[in-house]
């Protein structure tokens, strides 16, 4: 047979638990908004509620903080092109490396040697320009991630990100 009193205290118990977690969402929603947009001064406190629209407002501005910091770490076509590029070319070039090798061994006329010479070069070149291209990119992901790590444990009006989580558990 069905407990309606143990039904009933389980039905409580689930609905505190949604209760909660949506308020730790509201309130990790709202820390990291104003601390994205600079807000990160608490209102004086008098007392009053924090109004809906204020809600909606930080909830867009993490949405936003959210899809900047997507755009910011998802490689770009070079970026990509560049990292698909490179199994191929380690293995190209120490095919190269062997063959100037064999190549260096048979004392060559000055006109091979300018030409090895000129073929290292563009490569060095070319990896000059992969360097600069993915130490921009490392260089936005580590903003990033900093940005990122300066906002946890915040969440706004005192209360830590760790406190909002054991509050949802119900510690």
């Amino acid at each position: 047979m069905d407990d309606p009193v143990n039904d009933r205290a389980h039905h409580e118990q689930a609905s505190w638990r949604r209760h909660r977690l949506a308020l730790g969402l509201v309130l990790l929603t709202a820390s990291a908004a104003a601390a994205q947009t600079g807000q990160g001064q608490p209102p004086a406190d008098t007392g009053e509620s924090i109004q809906l629209s204020e809600i909606a407002a930080r909830a867009a501005d993490v949405r936003a903080l959210l899809a900047n910091l997507d755009a910011a770490i998802t490689p770009g076509k070079d970026v990509q092109a560049i990292l698909d590029a490179l199994p191929a070319l380690s293995d190209e070039l120490k095919a190269r490396l062997d063959q100037t090798r064999t190549a260096l061994d048979a004392n060559p006329p000055l006109p091979v040697l300018e030409q090895l010479g000129a073929t290292w070069e563009a490569t060095r070149t070319k990896l000059r320009g992969w360097n600069d291209a993915l130490t921009q990119w490392t260089t936005r992901v580590e903003q990033e991630r900093s940005r990122l790590a300066s906002l946890r444990g915040h969440a706004g009006r005192g209360m830590s990100t760790d406190e909002i989580m054991a509050l949802l558990r119900g510690d």
